[in-house]
């Protein structure tokens, strides 16, 4: 997936005021992002692995991948759509 994000002069100015390069931060908001979902889903896939006495693959590469291709897998989008017409606006991550 490419993304194209499109700022206006001025907000571009507002984030130059407090941030040294844009789009190095820019850069370090998504890899910060990405890292956080990945440890906090391989925790996830851990502490299931351990309830279930199943085991893991050796990666967290690898668990994250095996746990976005499981049958069923909903992603984040999917599972909130389904709370809601169960009638929980909020789905637990």
């Amino acid at each position: 997936m490419q993304v194209l994000l499109e700022l206006t002069d001025t907000e571009v100015r507002l984030l130059e005021h407090y941030v040294p390069d844009v789009k190095e931060w820019l850069d370090g908001m998504i890899t910060g992002k990405l890292n956080s979902c990945k440890k906090r889903l391989v925790t996830a896939e851990f502490n299931k692995a351990l309830q279930e006495g199943t085991s893991l693959s050796a990666t967290p590469d690898a668990i994250v991948d095996n746990c976005l291709s499981a049958p069923g897998y909903k992603n984040r989008k999917q599972r909130d759509e389904e709370a809601k017409q169960r009638g929980n606006p909020k789905t637990p991550v």
